[in-house]
């Protein structure tokens, strides 16, 4: 249970709660009908390979994506090969399913690759 602070503002709260529920099937396949192609949904988490020229390029992606996750206060898994970067995405929170949170980050991913 959360306890709320009378100060807090109840529309962000709300906000808060509508980005951890769990997305229904159809929910997810719209979100990820919105994402580029090489974002796929294997067992509710998104999965995405993104392949680079050199290893200062992939280290300085996935040092990018990490400042987004920290920004976000949402943490995808970052493998990291050289010339490759795969990133799962999925929330923890609610039982490893997908939510409103996981396409925002993903989208947000995508927009700095």
């Amino acid at each position: 249970n959360r306890c709320l602070h009378p100060v807090q503002n109840p529309y962000r709260i709300h906000l808060q709660l509508k980005t951890m529920l769990a997305l229904s099937d159809k929910e997810v396949a719209e979100n990820l009908s919105k994402l580029s192609e090489n974002w796929k949904c294997e067992r509710k988490k998104l999965l995405c390979e993104f392949t680079f020229t050199n290893y200062n390029s992939t280290i300085d992606f996935a040092n990018k994506v990490a400042q987004l996750a920290i920004k976000q206060n949402h943490h995808p898994s970052i493998q990291i090969d050289y010339g490759e970067v795969k990133i799962t995405i999925t929330t923890h929170d609610v039982g490893n399913q997908l939510t409103q949170k996981d396409f925002e980050l993903a989208n947000a991913i995508e927009k700095i690759y």
